[in-house]
């Protein structure tokens, strides 16, 4: 549901529901309730914030593509962000590196990664954590705070003076999350 409502009849007593969306992964998340007769029932669900991270390499000319020897090329491969593992692409190169963010009561979250698989993952908030949370106060995360450091092999990496997610907030205001979801940057 895009307003992050969802409307649900079920019958009274402990309830588990199994909510299935990219921001809950592959096996989707499940959630017990207890459901109360003759109330207006509502529980509010905090969803992961989980970046994955993977490299393409540019598309080469088809004059490129022949059986010609190698040559060494400058162009670049480029680092994508995502929030949906479905959109990471089959050809998706591993990389080694590291990445960090201010999660949830403002401490730092941080993963090292070699090569593979595919991709390196962040989980950056975990929805079932932050539930927990004592105060709205610590309640978040911040994806304008995430830093990318990779390396691969016979490349040199070469991040932006600023990175994509904290340009569009500093642009925009607000979150990328959605943004992420619906397609890398």
């Amino acid at each position: 549901e895009k307003t992050g409502v969802l409307p649900v009849t079920v019958r009274v007593g402990t309830r588990s529901i199994r909510l299935q969306h990219p921001l809950f992964g592959q096996k989707g998340r499940v959630v017990k309730l207890q459901v109360q007769p003759g109330k207006k029932n509502g529980h509010t669900v905090l969803a992961d914030v989980h970046i994955y991270f993977y490299v393409t390499d540019p598309e080469l000319d088809e004059e490129e593509e022949d059986d010609s020897p190698i040559t060494p090329s400058v162009d670049s491969a480029l680092v994508w962000a995502c929030c949906d593992r479905s959109q990471i692409p089959e050809e998706a190169i591993g990389l080694a590196g590291s990445v960090s963010g201010i999660g949830l009561g403002g401490r730092e979250v941080k993963v090292e990664h070699v090569g593979e698989p595919r991709y390196l993952s962040l989980l950056l908030l975990s929805g079932s954590d932050a539930e927990k949370a004592a105060s709205a106060e610590e309640v978040g995360c911040s994806l304008s705070s995430i830093t990318l450091s990779a390396s691969r092999a016979g490349h040199c990496w070469r991040s932006k003076a600023i990175s994509p997610l904290s340009e569009r907030a500093q642009e925009l205001g607000g979150c990328e999350l959605l943004r992420l979801l619906e397609c890398p940057v």
